[in-house]
């Protein structure tokens, strides 16, 4: 795949220079953070020091105050509560985190979590009906519920009052709830639009503790939960996502659930230094498993026992259904892959959308990923039942509107939800070639060509000889990474390249280059095939990459991981 790199525009040096007269960094990364944005000394210093005191004050959000007293009353009153989330892991660390903390507060708590099977995405009225059962008189809504009007109409016929924390684009018309709690909804003043929905179910404790008189810091005991679910759901980890990242990976490492202890260990991470990248890629796939294959209220009851062998056997399950998604979703890529070759003409469209009775609902959305990974185009996935009932996930690329698209084809969808990289969408067979076609003309009107080729985002270009270890050592103090904050990318130019390249593992480039008599190990995941441009003999390169240090049989060794290669102009 060809990639564009792009630069960022080079800030004040002055500002660069003050920023390393105050805190003594590496002037390459002082550089790297005035060309990220950070203005002043002052956003530099929140940014490499966060602290919990950074937190902002949670009446800020709008409806804290009618959500908190709502839930106060019924807290004094012994009423039945239930926590209503999603299926994913944002979902799941949510519904737990509220539950353990009302619990520690004496509350009468239950939850519930639609099976995604046989209830779908979000709140629906049979799902209301399964709630009133349990005997509650107040739902709170974790991770869903901002578009869900019809629903909570239908709650409220039956005498069901609902607070709405939602974290995923609002429409014009909200639900008739006792309060909602979403940054994104219009009039909201409260700075952090990005939290995920654990972010906002974090905000509602916080600003419960505070109505009660009750210290804040008993609550801190659970960012282990806050920083699983904001990891796993890909928001920036700037601001309180930052926050909540750094000291939530801090307490992840010494927590004292016996559910995270055991799913840190069935992910091969104990004893390791957790870092956002193993929530991402360890332990949030064996979470999300027992809601894509099955009953994710196995993944609730996973954080909520204080039994460790109870944990261990349900961590054991997540281990077991993890296994199962992978085969599951492999096969479904493969088949995708196979649609793609067969019947669509990619140059000339700006979306793939595809379907089949064969796929397993809860694995689409990781195969619509892979998908944008490897054709750059939006993607939709759907799976279709008996009845010709579909259920679909989408995902973006970064200058896509994904929600907003979809609201451009609402007259062919029965449900939708979502944000600008991810949706979920229900529709009926019938309507679903009129959907592709919509799909594709919102996507024309919004899409520039050069939109569909993906971009390498540059953070600074150096010479081969500055990509050294102080470097290294001075980044780290970026951590954790995430979007918003990923690792520094760095280019250097007119490099040769030492000896024979070759191909390793399982399509992987490795090689050494060298300039000015400077030379630097470089590993290439996925990009054996940019070989064939690569002429030893008389061609320089460019090369994006990202310093790193590579651990092998007890050693460490500085290396690049290479982004990308072009032949040097």
């Amino acid at each position: 795949m060809q990639y564009r790199w792009v630069s960022p525009q080079v800030m004040d040096a002055d500002k660069v220079r003050l920023v390393q007269e105050k805190f003594g960094l590496h002037p390459l990364v002082c550089q790297i953070l005035s060309n990220r944005g950070f203005q002043d000394v002052e956003q530099v210093e929140r940014f490499l020091k966060p602290s919990l005191d950074h937190l902002h004050d949670p009446f800020i959000m709008k409806g804290m105050e009618p959500a908190v007293d709502r839930l106060a009353r019924a807290l004094a009153n012994r009423e039945k509560i239930v926590i209503y989330g999603d299926y994913d892991v944002d979902g799941i660390t949510s519904i737990s985190l509220i539950v353990r903390y009302l619990r520690e507060l004496g509350g009468d708590v239950g939850y519930y979590i639609p099976h995604r099977m046989v209830q779908g995405y979000g709140l629906s009225p049979a799902a209301i009906d399964s709630v009133a059962e349990m005997g509650a008189s107040l739902v709170v809504t974790v991770d869903c519920g901002i578009t869900a009007v019809e629903a909570i109409d239908y709650a409220k016929s039956i005498g069901l009052e609902m607070v709405v924390t939602d974290h995923h684009e609002a429409a014009e018309e909200l639900p008739a709830a006792v309060a909602i709690l979403n940054p994104k909804q219009a009039g909201d003043n409260y700075p952090e639009k990005e939290l995920a929905g654990i972010g906002v179910a974090f905000k509602l404790c916080q600003g419960l503790s505070m109505k009660l008189g009750y210290e804040v810091e008993p609550l801190f005991e659970h960012l282990d939960l806050v920083a699983v679910g904001s990891i796993a759901d890909i928001v920036p980890l700037l601001g309180e996502n930052r926050v909540f990242a750094k000291f939530g990976l801090e307490k992840l490492r010494s927590s004292s659930k016996p559910g995270i202890q055991a799913l840190i260990d069935s992910s091969g991470l104990k004893n390791k230094s957790l870092s956002s990248g193993q929530v991402v890629f360890s332990m949030a796939p064996r979470i999300n498993a027992v809601g894509r294959m099955g009953d994710a209220v196995r993944g609730v009851k996973l954080f909520l026992t204080d039994d460790m062998g109870e944990a261990c056997r349900l961590a054991q399950i997540l281990e077991k259904e993890n296994r199962y998604r992978r085969e599951v979703d492999n096969q479904t890529l493969l088949e995708a892959r196979q649609q793609i070759n067969y019947h669509l003409d990619l140059d000339s469209r700006c979306t793939v959308v595809l379907s089949s009775e064969d796929w397993h609902p809860g694995v689409l959305g990781i195969v619509a990923s892979r998908i944008v990974e490897e054709y750059y185009r939006p993607t939709v996935l759907i799976s279709f039942d008996e009845e010709g009932e579909g259920k679909g996930s989408a995902r973006s690329i970064s200058n896509f509107h994904l929600f907003e698209a979809l609201k451009q084809c609402a007259h062919c969808l029965d449900v939708f939800g979502g944000h600008k990289y991810a949706a979920g969408l229900q529709l009926r067979r019938e309507d679903y070639e009129e959907f592709v076609e919509a799909f594709e003309r919102a996507a024309s009107s919004m899409l520039e060509p050069e939109d569909l080729v993906p971009e390498i985002s540059v953070d600074l270009e150096i010479s081969l000889s500055q990509a050294d270890k102080t470097l290294l050592e001075s980044m780290d103090q970026f951590r954790p990474y995430g979007p918003g904050n990923p690792k520094p990318v760095l280019v250097a130019n007119d490099l040769s390249v030492v000896g024979y390249p070759k191909v390793v593992g399982n399509n992987h480039l490795k090689m050494r280059v060298r300039k000015d008599g400077y030379q630097l190990d470089t590993i290439g995941f996925g990009l054996a095939d940019k070989l064939k441009e690569i002429n030893t003999t008389r061609e320089k390169i460019s090369m994006a990459f990202v310093l790193e240090e590579n651990e092998w049989n007890n050693m460490r060794n500085l290396q690049a991981r290479i982004k990308d290669i072009k032949v040097s102009e």
